[in-house]
């Protein structure tokens, strides 16, 4: 078991390695021959005076954005993907180019807008980079941190009730990143999720890996999407499914309740060898355990099933977070533990 896990951790290794390689011998882009879907760059602005952030899967920056037809402007993020930009240049781009055109018709008041696209100028080099609107109030678990009367249960069915709608396009989105700081606050104190459906691209490039990558990253992953082999799957982009987001869902959930990462005090290797080999966190505890509680426990135990068949289709977690928000209670089966292994 440990072989196998050391291996497959020199295989994610080895591709960061290979990325950070690759990408400078590629052909640089051009914009002035090149098409990029939802172009938006007549109407986007660069802050030039604020410095980038990195996150997971970003380089991000802040700007402003005017609607056509208005002289208003709308603060924006400017998120430059090293995915996105690896794909460009080897002219491989057009199936998330088709993706990014779903993105922009996306309308849900649990999703964050995809804006859409623009070119700007990184260290004096043209790149694209995606475009959604700023949320001042950050993440979610920045959020709950500052909030402390907020209603937990509500933020968990905006998420739900977002990630039922990726999944209910056709074909469906697949988040494949959801995860605390993948949760955006709105000014309404409304979740939205942001940064989903690009994960399914990276193997097609043979060598892009996050901007960033750890504990973090890998600590919502399911365990068939840490070692697919293992799990009877080929490729890492075949353990990219709904049921792997229910399993995030699951993640995220903790994350929220518990308001910390999952194994927050695991280094990488002991993390991926803790999931795969079923060992969950344990959830925290109410001071007043009730019946809506107890069946929330529940929910977030089948969604980090060790058997991704046994886990609730996303439907099915909405329609249960539906009951307990409005403190009813399915039908439950027999009872399940709130930690150590998973079914």
């Amino acid at each position: 078991m440990k072989s196998s896990i050391e291996s497959r951790i020199a295989q994610l290794r080895d591709r960061l390695t290979t990325a950070s390689l690759s990408i400078k011998s590629i052909p640089a882009f051009d914009p002035s021959q090149d098409y990029i879907p939802g172009n938006i760059t007549e109407r986007v602005s660069q802050d030039t005076s604020g410095r980038s952030t990195i996150s997971q899967d970003f380089e991000t920056w802040q700007g402003y954005y005017r609607p056509r037809h208005s002289t208003r402007r709308i603060k924006i993020a400017l998120k430059f993907s090293p995915l996105y930009d690896t794909l460009c240049r080897l002219r491989s781009q057009e199936s998330l180019d088709r993706e990014i055109v779903r993105w922009i018709r996306l309308k849900h008041p649990n999703i964050l807008p995809f804006l859409g696209t623009a070119y700007i100028s990184i260290e004096t080099v043209p790149s694209i980079c995606f475009v959604v609107p700023w949320m001042e109030n950050g993440n979610v678990m920045t959020w709950i941190k500052t909030h402390r009367d907020v209603e937990k249960l509500a933020l968990l069915q905006g998420v739900a009730q977002g990630l039922l709608y990726l999944h209910s396009q056709q074909p469906p989105i697949i988040h494949g990143e959801l995860r605390g700081s993948n949760v955006l606050i709105d000014s309404s104190g409304q979740p939205r999720l942001c940064d989903f459906g690009i994960e399914q691209f990276r193997d097609r490039t043979g060598h892009s890996e996050p901007v960033v990558t750890g504990p973090e990253r890998y600590s919502s992953w399911a365990p068939e999407r840490l070692n697919p082999t293992r799990f009877g799957l080929e490729t890492d982009e075949a353990a990219i499914t709904p049921s792997s987001d229910v399993y995030s869902f699951g993640m995220t959930a903790y994350e929220i309740l518990a308001e910390k990462r999952p194994f927050s005090e695991q280094r990488t290797f002991d993390l991926i060898v803790a999931i795969t080999n079923g060992q969950r966190p344990e959830l925290p505890s109410s001071p007043e355990e009730t019946i809506v509680t107890k069946h929330l426990d529940l929910l977030v135990s089948k969604c980090w099933s060790q058997d991704a068949a046994k886990r609730p289709t996303t439907p099915e977690v909405v329609k249960t977070i539906s009951l307990l928000s409005s403190e009813g209670a399915p039908a439950a089966n027999s009872a399940e533990p709130k930690s150590g292994q998973s079914r």
